[in-house]
């Protein structure tokens, strides 16, 4: 064969030296700056194919081979792993023919990483021991210490940490001789994240701050932000969480930009982590969910069962095991599959959890035993710690005390335990007290749990989170109260204020907590108003088809439902990453501007009630009702009104009774008084059961706050009929979220005194859709007559100017709309106006001053209470906001009735008559025009002004 011409093979060399230029561009960039990366590879083709048909066979050959390689490297800065794979392996066979078997040995190196990512362990580790020794003989010292720290990558995916920690320190080494400060951080990255895991924290912070300063300097922002990312982890395993969100979702938000596609969905997972950890379940749920999609796409098997078992994790927490149990199951065959010890452990620690709330208290034990042992082994810390509370958990409910609290104990005498695992050893260790009939340490330690979680609970960067994480964390305080109700003696004795402060220490802490603050503004407005656009179409478009035809299409309200979580999510991400809402402090620091919740003040708040007015505050413990009645003169406790089972059966026969006026299209006066001794029927059994046993010790007293619980916040109070009269009849009620909330609303409503009759400046503000409901021109100008203020502004919503000006000066807001209360998302419950939805999210982003808010539509009053009683929904949002009182309803109000009601009830209150009193009034006198209990009943205030 003849040679190539002179000037074909110069040409083929100089391609060949640009080729290995952008080799190395590509090389050196593709950890740090990885579209530089992407963009050498792409050239390094493009010279390919120009120099490809006429380049002689080997020079093609070499440059196929380069080629290759870079495109390797690009498909590993895309997540496709399998296909790096496939084609590095091309790569090192194009080497190898070449008879350059170094250059084959280099492009092993990242091959290494693929094979681990794709939960191919062994081939892996046989890999790097093969790549090892062809760099050794080769005399490449560098690529073999970045096989050493591949391995270390390895040993730690496999969760061998202290294995990981040994190569780590070995490659650093190597790296500090070769004089490579990218491939030094890069171990200095490993070397924390596996200290991190053997629970040495101080350690693993020292090399993360290192790392993060020697990437910032070098410019390496990917190791940067991969630093930054650790330290956030090791944040949130020492329970600061407001740190470790922030640190999280700022990194999260690097990789996107960077486009590393398989780092943005490993720290998406740590985000979700996070999410479980602090109890925000459906959010977990939900990322869990999409990132098992995608890794599944990516077949990145060594992230995949994680995924897996934390949202087995997560679906067991929100009391959903067969859901818990399927996820568990692919993701203990994921850790076989791959030898997981550490994994194998973690699918027992769940399955653990899952049998012990299925009551399987022996299994649950021998399960959480096999977890501590599989953590201890693979030098697991906190993994180990966690796993022996729920061991003591389980022996506890199995009956073995004494074994319960000497695990705790043991645990607890550990300094460096984690805050978190702490408070629950803590809580664990008073049930094993108690058991043992230890009730004064139970109580020390019952309220050192409670200690802890208050500290835990106020880093959190949003009520979301904090009410997540009281909601999970309910049992200590449970049992407090219930210690407290056992010291209760005599029921008007010096031991019942305890049992109001425990009672009122878990309710509505959110709301109080807010309450008195100014409201912030929507983070991210700007890149929100689309969304909000298209969902307000959305709105519109169901509303029009429901009032149409009855039916709203399952398309539209899936639409709507991913684009308000859309919304919500965007939000959180935007105030984890500012730190909103969060206090200044981290859990356990004492110095900082903080102060954990003190004794409700019970002197204050009679104080504060005056002789004028009788606080019913209701609780529910186990399965008993029961009520505190609290006067300006004295506290009783009346207990065991009724047990849960006939309150409720009670509660939704009046809701049937309700629901069957609403289903007739007109009644005649026969049916109708059928109708309306059937919901008397069931208001006096519900006056029986929650009334009757307390009625004395409030019969001399007109004004009534009530604090309802659980069922109770469904019942018309003023309607509940002993057979002679109904409440309305003796007493004009308020409602208020809990004993707190009624505190802080009496003494601001003090510092305000003054009737609206008196009050200077009148500004009233009527906002309604009058498009779609020809009543409401007729009832905004009603109310206009009705108050004779010198300024009344009437709007179709707040997009109009007027309107936007007026709504944090009016000291009256009136809305007259459709009404939508939301139970599936309490925050999207909305009020449709002209201009669009407006949203309990949006309404409590708004600065009010108004006395009185007067929602005059549909399921307004609803809110969805869960465990704490926050009461999610349209009324708490105006409250935080800034309203005093809010008058609302329950269920959908007839069109006429409401327009005789808030007739009614603004001509006494624009009198001057306080707002309790003028819906008592208004009450009294719609009962004798329609006396079925869903018209004249139907609004509720909230709040005191």
């Amino acid at each position: 064969m003849s040679a190539a011409p002179a000037g074909e093979d110069a040409a083929g060399q100089a391609a060949l030296a640009t080729a290995w230029a952008l080799k190395a561009q590509c090389y050196a960039a593709w950890s740090s700056e990885p579209p530089r990366a992407l963009a050498a590879a792409a050239a390094l083709q493009q010279l390919l194919d120009q120099a490809g048909p006429t380049a002689a066979p080997a020079v093609r050959s070499e440059l196929q081979a380069l080629c290759d390689w870079t495109a390797g490297i690009a498909c590993l800065i895309d997540g496709r792993m399998a296909e790096a794979l496939q084609v590095l392996g091309r790569a090192g066979g194009g080497w190898q023919a070449l008879g350059q078997p170094l250059q084959a040995a280099r492009v092993q190196v990242p091959q290494i990483m693929a094979l681990a990512v794709l939960g191919r362990f062994d081939d892996a580790q046989a890999l790097a021991l093969q790549a090892e020794a062809a760099l050794h003989a080769g005399g490449d010292e560098l690529a073999a210490a970045k096989v050493r720290l591949n391995q270390g990558s390895l040993a730690f995916s496999r969760d061998d940490h202290a294995g990981a920690v040994a190569h780590y320190r070995a490659a650093a080494v190597r790296f500090a001789r070769a004089g490579d400060p990218e491939h030094s951080v890069m171990a200095d990255i490993g070397l924390a994240d596996a200290m991190s895991y053997l629970g040495r924290f101080d350690e693993a912070g020292h090399f993360y701050n290192r790392a993060r300063l020697r990437a910032q300097a070098h410019g390496q922002q990917v190791l940067a932000a991969s630093a930054a990312n650790g330290s956030a982890l090791l944040a949130l395993a020492q329970g600061r969480y407001r740190e470790a969100l922030a640190g999280l979702e700022a990194t999260r938000r690097d990789f996107d930009a960077l486009g590393l596609v398989h780092r943005r969905i490993e720290a998406e997972k740590s985000v979700a982590d996070a999410y479980l950890e602090l109890r925000l379940l459906p959010e977990a749920i939900a990322l869990y969910t999409g990132l098992a999609e995608a890794l599944a796409l990516q077949d990145a098997q060594a992230t995949l069962p994680w995924v897996q078992a934390q949202l087995a994790r997560a679906w067991a927490g929100a009391g959903q095991p067969a859901a818990a149990l399927r996820c568990l199951a692919e993701a203990a065959a994921g850790f076989a599959a791959q030898g997981n010890a550490a994994g194998q452990a973690t699918a027992q620690a769940i399955e653990s959890q899952l049998r012990l709330a299925a009551g399987d208290v022996d299994a649950a034990v021998a399960a959480a035993q096999q977890a501590v042992r599989g953590f201890e082994a693979a030098g697991l810390v906190a993994h180990a710690a966690a796993a022996r509370v729920q061991a003591a958990a389980a022996r506890g409910r199995a009956g073995d005390a004494a074994a319960a609290l000497a695990e705790c104990q043991a645990l607890l005498a550990d300094a460096t335990l984690p805050p978190q695992v702490r408070a629950r050893a803590r809580a664990e260790s008073a049930q094993a007290l108690l058991a043992l009939g230890r009730r004064a340490p139970a109580q020390q330690a019952l309220e050192s749990a409670i200690a802890e979680l208050e500290d835990l609970r106020a880093v959190l960067p949003g009520e979301d989170f904090q009410r997540a994480f009281l909601a999970d964390a309910l049992q200590p305080y449970l049992q407090r109260l219930r210690l407290a109700l056992q010291e209760a003696q005599p029921p008007d004795g010096p031991g019942v204020a305890e049992v109001l402060h425990w009672l009122d220490r878990f309710k509505a802490r959110s709301l109080l907590e807010r309450l008195g603050g100014s409201a912030r503004p929507p983070l991210n407005a700007a890149d929100d108003e689309p969304l909000r656009q298209r969902l307000d179409w959305l709105y519109r478009r169901e509303q029009r088809l429901v009032e149409d035809d009855g039916e709203s299409p399952q398309a539209l309200r899936a639409e709507a439902a991913a684009l308000e979580q859309r919304l919500l999510e965007g939000a959180r991400r935007q105030r984890l990453l500012a730190g909103a809402d969060a206090p200044t402090r981290a859990a356990g620091d004492t110095q900082a501007p903080y102060a954990r919740p003190g004794p409700l003040d019970v002197a204050a708040l009679q104080a504060a009630l005056g002789p004028q007015r009788v606080m019913v505050c209701y609780g529910i413990v186990d399965d008993e009702l029961l009520a505190l009645v609290l006067r300006h003169d004295g506290l009783r406790l009346h207990r065991r009104l009724c047990t849960l089972a006939p309150l409720q059966a009670a509660v939704r026969g009046l809701q049937l009774q309700v629901d069957a006026l609403r289903a007739g299209q007109a009644w005649g006066p026969g049916p109708m008084a059928q109708l309306c001794q059937r919901a008397q029927g069931r208001l006096q059994q519900l006056h029986a059961l929650v009334w009757a046993p307390l009625a004395a010790s409030v019969a001399d007293c007109r004004r009534l706050l009530v604090v309802p619980h659980g069922p109770l916040h469904e019942l018309p109070f003023a309607a509940l009929h002993d057979g002679t009269q109904a409440l309305v009849d003796r007493h004009d009620i308020t409602l208020a979220a809990s004993a707190g909330v009624a505190l802080h609303a009496l003494q601001r409503a003090a510092a305000a005194a003054g009737s609206v009759a008196t009050a200077p400046g009148h500004c009233a503000l009527l906002l309604g859709d009058a498009t779609r409901l020809p009543h409401v021109a007729r009832e905004l100008q009603a109310v206009t007559d009705s108050l004779g203020w010198p300024q009344v502004v009437q709007a179709g919503g707040l997009g109009d100017t007027a309107a936007a000006v007026a709504v944090g000066q009016a000291e009256l807001l009136h809305l007259a709309c459709h009404g939508r209360f939301r139970a599936d998302s309490p925050l999207f419950s909305a009020l449709y106006l002209e201009g669009g939805a407006l949203t309990a999210d949006q309404v409590q982003q708004l600065q009010l001053r108004a006395r009185l808010v007067v929602l005059s539509a549909c399921e307004t009053g609803l809110g969805e209470p869960g465990a704490t009683d926050e009461g999610v929904g349209l009324v708490r949002a105006f409250l935080m906001a800034g309203a005093r009182q809010v008058l609302a309803s329950p269920w959908a109000v007839d069109d006429a009735a409401s327009a005789d009601f808030m007739d009614a009830f603004y001509r006494r209150w624009a009198a001057g008559q306080p707002a309790d009193a003028a819906l008592a009034d208004a009450q009294r006198a719609l009962r004798a025009q329609r006396p079925h209990p869903a018209h004249w009943a139907a609004f509720r205030l909230y709040g005191v002004a």
